[in-house]
């Protein structure tokens, strides 16, 4: 494995982040339905639009645990030095 691997994968696994933070940005307009616990009504859960943006959502969350069970395991080493350099830029 090399550097210039991981690099690939951190990308992917970032495209793959974005596209399931966008899928989330499409339940925006169900906001203002919510109640007071933060649940939707029956009836939104229940429409054709809704179903269909958590469906696509579902698709890109999964596409995401998929690639994350892989990358975790094959790059465990590279993942754990990213968090210490990171951590001594902070101290």
């Amino acid at each position: 494995m090399t550097n210039n691997d991981y690099q690939k994968a951190t990308e992917k696994r970032d495209e793959l982040q974005r596209k399931v933070e966008d899928a989330n940005k499409q339940f925006e307009p169900f906001k203002e339905y919510r109640n007071n616990i933060g649940l939707l009504p029956d009836w939104i859960k229940n429409s054709g639009l809704y179903y269909r943006i958590q469906l696509d959502y579902n698709e890109k969350f999964k596409d995401l645990q998929d690639f994350n069970t892989v990358y975790v395991k094959k790059y465990k080493k590279e993942i754990e030095a990213d968090r210490r350099s990171r951590l001594q830029e902070v101290i």
